[in-house]
């Protein structure tokens, strides 16, 4: 999963437990990369690049997109 910030702030920190969380909770099924901002995509980018199918996931604010999709109506 990629993240929308570096791994110097504190929100980093918060999403690497979550992921050894899900790691301890699932009895070490499930492995989550926790990746700081860049190898998916500088910034907000990263965050697109699970739906183009470059990366899997994104760890984020949902504030960013407000607007982004915005319905389509004939």
């Amino acid at each position: 999963m990629q993240a929308t910030w570096p791994s110097s702030l504190t929100l980093y920190d918060n999403f690497t437990f979550f992921a050894d969380r899900v790691f301890k909770i699932s009895g070490g099924t499930l492995k989550i990369d926790a990746n700081a901002r860049g190898p998916g995509g500088a910034g907000l980018r990263g965050a697109g690049c699970h739906h183009k199918k470059v990366l899997d996931g994104a760890h984020s604010w949902s504030g960013y997109w407000v607007g982004k999709n915005r319905p389509r109506f004939s």
